[in-house]
């Protein structure tokens, strides 16, 4: 009886613009509570229903410090330790960045110290909700736990003030597991700064996130293994993903998946250090400005399969497929277009090096794919060409199928002259051509390779090239020309 007179008098008390409230058993909100210390010290649920003070959310003075009970947050409810805080029971429900900080005027207000509270004080289970601006001016820090995520409601933008390092990063050193990141828009604001950063950490997907004018869009490095970027944009970023070992030696990131999404207007799309079996798989790859998809130093064991790609921006390299230590790459069901723009020789290729391995299967490209091995040239490789000066002679040859694709550069400096009096004898001739005929000498023998253009056999041993150039004669010439060979087999 007792009891029951003193819960109904607390009722009687409570003011409707209480700050903190306690839930008793019959569900009615008790007040009279004027810190957080006192309102976790019950047994029973704690609800904010407007901001408190730094003296009021302290629970104690201690570094780390948490409430046991359920914490409920109102709308305008939130609090603002100055201390680690944690949400402590077993039963707590995922948080908002506003819980921990007021986004008074939402896209100007600072809210990075919101989102690390946030993160910190629910063990890592954040979202956002719909329609949400948020203003950033530091990284927002991804605790060390495990199977945490930062979920975004529709439409929620996060903008970042600062001119370098990263929007959203994990701690190096750690090995975490599990995180899913989901739905943000990565607003770099033009600068220096780079969307999501993860080190070391294993099995985090990023998913139906948008990277804008970041620097690089996703980083993966060190140890981050069995990451999923499924269905993400990258739009005027630098580099849309970055992957590289760091400095972590023997260590490669891998078994990654780059799955769905798109690349747009990036100066270069996936730009892979070190790598091994990262597969990239139905992703549109398009409007590069410089150097598109690399697969760079290092990318063992990869595959490239039912991509994309558009070359609209005619960049010099647009999509590279390895540019040193790589080997056993497989390509395959991808397809590229030239739009206001012209393929070039380094548009699909695997670089020379002898582990280099590539499986092309029902790919829709340009005859210059795939195998892009340098042709060492002297000036005195042109034949009945009178020349006077200095001339640099390079090429390259690519193969797909039973088809060799060869081009050449003839470059003149220095006041240097070259013209051509015998047209129809003028010709380059590629000591290194028989060196083509290694990728597939077993199935189409040397002896049965002729131009395509005129039909002629080459035989064994001959490597030559006819130029007939239309011309008499040049001053500091820039001349290439193109040729192409295939195998004359049934």
């Amino acid at each position: 009886m007792i009891k029951f007179i003193v819960v109904a008098l607390a009722l009687l008390a409570v003011n409707a613009q209480a700050a903190i409230l306690i839930e008793s058993p019959n569900g009615s909100l008790v007040g009279g509570l004027t810190t957080l210390a006192t309102a976790c010290a019950q047994s029973y649920p704690v609800h904010i229903t407007s901001a408190l003070s730094a003296v009021q959310s302290n629970i104690s003075t201690a570094t780390v410090h948490g409430c046991s009970a359920p914490v409920v947050f109102h709308t305008g409810g939130s609090i603002n330790p100055t201390t680690t805080f944690r949400l402590l029971n077993p039963n707590q429900t995922v948080v908002m960045p506003e819980n921990f900080g007021a986004n008074t005027t939402p896209g100007v207000t600072d809210m990075t110290a919101a989102f690390n509270l946030a993160l910190i004080a629910s063990n890592g289970n954040v979202i956002t909700p719909a329609n949400s601006k948020y203003l950033i001016s530091g990284p927002i820090k991804l605790p060390q736990v495990n199977r945490g995520k930062l979920i975004a409601g529709a439409n929620t933008t996060i903008t970042t003030t600062a001119t370098s390092g990263d929007m959203i990063q994990t701690p190096s050193g750690t090995n975490w597991d599990g995180w899913v990141i989901e739905g943000l828009y990565l607003n770099g604001n033009n600068s220096q700064v780079n969307g999501i950063y993860i080190e070391d950490w294993k099995r985090t997907t990023i998913r139906n996130c948008y990277f804008y004018y970041c620097n690089k869009g996703v980083s993966l490095y060190n140890s981050a293994y069995y990451t999923e970027l499924q269905n993400n944009k990258y739009r005027n970023c630098a580099v849309g993903v970055y992957i590289d070992a760091g400095n972590t030696s023997g260590t490669y990131p891998n078994s990654s998946v780059i799955r769905g999404g798109s690349f747009e207007l990036c100066a270069v799309g996936i730009s892979v250090q070190k790598c091994d079996n990262l597969r990239v798989i139905g992703s549109a790859i398009e409007a590069f400005t410089n150097s598109g998809a690399i697969f760079g130093a290092s990318a063992t064991n990869s595959s490239f399969i039912g991509n994309r790609v558009e070359l609209t921006q005619g960049g010099t390299n647009d999509v590279v497929f390895s540019t040193g230590e790589s080997g056993n790459m497989f390509i395959g069901n991808s397809g590229m277009s030239a739009i206001n723009g012209t393929p070039h020789a380094t548009d699909f290729f695997m670089n020379e090096d002898s582990s280099a391995i590539v499986s092309p299967m029902n790919n829709r490209l340009p005859n210059k794919m795939f195998i892009n091995k340098p042709l060492t040239l002297s000036a005195s490789k042109l034949i009945n060409f009178t020349k006077t000066g200095t001339f640099t002679v390079s090429g390259w040859y690519t193969v797909i199928g039973n088809r060799v694709h060869v081009e050449v550069v003839i470059i003149g400096t220095g006041g240097a002259t070259i013209s051509a009096p015998s047209l129809n004898n003028s010709y380059v001739d590629i000591s290194s051509m028989p060196a083509i005929y290694e990728p597939i000498t077993g199935q189409y023998p040397v002896s049965r390779w002729v131009n395509a253009a005129t039909g002629s056999p080459l035989g064994l041993g001959v490597s030559y090239a006819w130029y007939s150039p239309v011309f008499t004669t040049l001053t500091n010439p820039t001349i290439s020309a193109q040729w192409d060979y295939i195998a004359d087999v049934p």
